[in-house]
């Protein structure tokens, strides 16, 4: 038997991380074919075996392994930089410019199909007014009150907090650093995220009448930090028994609070993740071309899905009897896979990839680092990064 080669933290950086890909392919495809059960539901009734449509039905579970892959890539995009609340500026930047084309587009579409509906007598639904939708470019509607235009919009919102909010935390660790030395700015930092985890749990499931405002990420932090644990366990900043003991917090509160035991999610996708690097699965578990396809185009999938499948399912009722066959309806749910497919392949080619592209030109180091830093081949561990580069709502 040929002898294992055992990589090390470096190597492994530099390898694709495909198994992310993979992940994130089949959780935005969960949760379109939850929407588009429910649109099939509202329009057909009932429709598909019990056993089926209990599945479809939990699909929105892929916003939870969408948080936990969030935490790993971010923290693994930033694990090189210089944390200074300059860098927050940079970051957010370049953040928007790599996210907000593709959202406002899909949010201009949303729009227009309400506005051409009206004029057709096709729905009741309002326009949008032009507080609601400015609220859309602060990320902030749901703090505001005003709701999403598309319905999976609070994802991102809850999205730029982690974000912005993990950096925020970072800079603030560096600056404890200078001042308090390494071992008390670690106490600090042991502290702070750990109540910050378990207020987050609490929160989550009302746990010892816990609560939080529906539109503060704190609700999903703690899905999102086990992917930033993850990462930190991986790279040796911190030990395993940090990731372990969050998976038996979150268990216990789920118990406690006689929780669905699905509500378990994030913990096996964050052990899922830490086994796969472990084992150097990270370039092969989940990678199949179908589900590495649907990773790579899973932010415009989700933008837009909701708004092209649903009117799609709805429009063929205009067509067919409440009462049609099963495999009619199957046919239709067929269909309206592939247009949400196709679609979010086009707003990808169109939208998404030239945003991206464009992103990368804005530089993560601050203006003096780059005057500084001698001219060098991009390395192979900044290529990945650039990779991951990318949202995960």
């Amino acid at each position: 038997m040929p002898q294992e080669i055992s990589r090390s933290p470096e190597t492994k950086q530099r390898l694709r991380f495909r198994t992310i890909d993979g992940l994130r392919g089949l959780a935005a495809l969960a949760v379109v074919l939850f929407h588009l059960n429910e649109a099939l539901v509202h329009t057909y009734g009932p429709w598909a075996p019990g056993f089926i449509a209990s599945i479809l039905g939990h699909g929105y579970l892929g916003v939870d392994a969408f948080f936990v892959i969030s935490g790993f890539v971010i923290t693994y995009s930033v694990r090189n930089a210089d944390l200074s609340f300059g860098f927050i500026g940079r970051f957010a930047l370049r953040r928007s410019i790599r996210l907000d084309p593709p959202y406002w587009a899909a949010m201009a579409l949303e729009i227009a199909f309400i506005w051409l509906g009206l004029r057709m007598a096709l729905t009741v639904t309002p326009l949008p007014s032009a507080r609601q939708v400015f609220s859309h470019f602060l990320y902030a509607q749901d703090l505001l009150g005003y709701g999403g235009i598309i319905i999976i919009f609070w994802t991102l919102c809850f999205e730029i907090q982690f974000y912005l909010g993990l950096i925020l935390l970072l800079a603030i660790h560096r600056r404890l650093q200078e001042s308090l030395g390494r071992p008390a700015a670690r106490r600090v930092a042991v502290l702070a995220l750990s109540a910050l985890f378990l207020y987050s749990v609490m929160a989550r499931y009302h746990a010892f009448g816990v609560s939080a405002h529906p539109g503060f990420a704190v609700l999903r932090w703690f899905q999102f930090f086990m992917g930033v644990c993850v990462w930190w366990v991986v790279s040796g900043k911190t030990s395993w028994y940090a990731l372990a003991g969050m998976w038996l917090v979150t268990g216990a509160i789920v118990i406690i609070e006689q929780q669905p035991l699905y509500e378990l999610l994030a913990v096996t996708v964050s052990a899922m993740l830490w086994w796969s690097y472990q084992r150097d699965k990270m370039a092969s578990f989940l990678s199949s071309r179908p589900l590495l396809f649907l990773g790579g185009i899973s932010y415009s999938l989700y933008l837009f899905h909701s708004t092209i499948g649903w009117r799609f399912v709805r429009a063929s009722g205009l067509l067919l009897e409440a009462d049609t066959a099963r495999p009619i309806v199957w046919l239709v749910f067929g269909a309206a896979v592939a247009i949400c497919v196709g679609t979010a392949w086009i707003a990808w080619a169109l939208v998404e990839r030239p945003s991206m592209r464009f992103s990368r030109r804005f530089s993560l180091s601050s203006w003096r680092a780059r005057k500084l830093r001698p001219t060098s081949p991009v390395p192979e561990g900044a290529k990945v990064a650039a990779g991951l580069d990318s949202t995960l709502p």
